[in-house]
């Protein structure tokens, strides 16, 4: 015999870190009382590795059903900022990040998702063309100094 619930509770939305280095933005929501999903970082293995097409598609079903109530990108910047050296190093993790990146914020902004991007202000993230259409949308662009 199967017994079923009357009632399934939803599962509550999360809030979620991609490219998370350490984890520590993650804690701290966690430490604010929020739903936290693990965070997720290229080095973590396919579990984290955000440029895999698998792991594309399901953080693009979690956003389309609303399982996530925020995203925060920390895309990372090693390619876009003016002071890496190498650039041919980290040229193809850089590009695909920013693909991600706005491929993500798109489908954030039609199924009504927060989300932030963090890059320094003087990445060249900024003058990427898919960056600058979700800009040129009408999203909201803000300073936030850190140091």
């Amino acid at each position: 015999m199967v017994v079923r619930p009357s009632r399934v509770e939803p599962m509550p939305a999360a809030c979620w870190k991609l490219y998370a280095g350490t984890g520590r933005m993650t804690s701290a929501l966690a430490e604010a009382g929020l739903v936290v999903a693990p965070p997720m970082e290229l080095e973590t293995g396919a579990w984290g590795n955000a440029h895999r097409p698998r792991t594309i598609a399901f953080l693009m079903k979690m956003v389309r059903t609303r399982k996530v109530l925020y995203i925060h990108l920390g895309t990372p910047c090693t390619y876009w900022v003016v002071s890496t050296n190498n650039r041919g190093v980290h040229e193809a993790v850089g590009r695909m990040s920013v693909s991600v990146t706005a491929r993500l914020i798109a489908y954030c902004i039609r199924f009504g998702v927060w989300y932030t991007l963090d890059n320094p202000m003087s990445s060249a993230i900024w003058k990427q063309p898919a960056i600058q259409r979700l800009l040129s949308r009408g999203e909201k662009f803000t300073d936030v100094d850190y140091c």
